[in-house]
Order: C-alpha cells, then sequence, then structure tokens
C-alpha cells in the first residue's frame, strides 16, 4: 500500500511523541481548507493495536481519513475549482517556473483536467488547454 508523502488536517489535530499518542508534544486547530496545517509525511508506523500512524516533523500523527487527507491529488478530479485567497498561476510546462506562467486563475476559475502527473511528493494537473496547474488540495477543490 502506498502512503501519501504529504498531509492536510482536515480537523483540529494533535503531534505526539509517541506511536501510541499518549504524549502530546504540539496542538493545531481546526482550520479551512485554504489555511489547513500541512505535514511531509517522513514515514509510517504502527501504534501497539495496529492504528496506522505517519511520522513527521516533530513526532506522529494519526492516519485517520476522517482527520487527514493527502495534500495532493492522487488520481485525475477531471474538473476542478480554484479556492486559493490569491487564485493560482497557469503554466506552459510541467516545471513550475515564474517565467513559464502565463494565465492567472482567479478564486473560483473552473478547469477541466486531462492528466496528472507526479513529480516527487508534487502532482501537477494538466488541463485541456494543455497548461499545467498545481494539483495542491489546499488551492483547488474537486467540482461535479
Amino acid at each position: 500500500m502506498t502512503y501519501p508523502k504529504a498531509v492536510y488536517a482536515k480537523t483540529g489535530i494533535n503531534v505526539y511523541k509517541d506511536v501510541d499518542l499518549m504524549h502530546r508534544v504540539k496542538h493545531f486547530t481546526k482550520q479551512a481548507r485554504t489555511k489547513a496545517v500541512t505535514f511531509n509525511v517522513l514515514g509510517v508506523a504502527y501504534s501497539k493495536g495496529g492504528a496506522l500512524r505517519y511520522r513527521v516533523k516533530g513526532g506522529y500523527i494519526t492516519a485517520n481519513k476522517q482527520v487527514t487527507a493527502a495534500l495532493y491529488y492522487q488520481t485525475n478530479p477531471k474538473c476542478v475549482r480554484v479556492i486559493a485567497a490569491h487564485g493560482i498561476y497557469e503554466y506552459q510546462k510541467f516545471q513550475f517556473k515564474a517565467s513559464q506562467r502565463t494565465t492567472h486563475l482567479k478564486k473560483g476559475a473552473v478547469v477541466t483536467v486531462k492528466l496528472i502527473k507526479q513529480q516527487g511528493k508534487l502532482t501537477q494537473l494538466q488541463l485541456t488547454n494543455g497548461q499545467w496547474v498545481t494539483g495542491n488540495k489546499t488551492c483547488l477543490i474537486q467540482t461535479k
């Protein structure tokens, strides 16, 4: 089974020193999806009871799907709406460089996705017009 390389908190979340989530190190309150706290997953571990945990900088967090979700899309969302407060940019090529920016998409813009491609922990989405955008769920939300 593959695990996400980065996750975001859907609810309030605690970081714990141990894998059994007994000694809390830090607490993060619930935030809107666009401002949700994110974690890079350094590894996985299992508690004594067999529950999956993500090892992150500073400790462990739960892998419960009601509390955390993958930060980047893993499958093609087909159609997405921009939710980032300041919008996002479209890029000509798969590598995101400021010199490759073409169009700025404002918050609320809806675009159709043709292809999803991963590079390391990042995911980029190719639009039907051939341009590329981020696959970050704090910037985009899937529409029906």
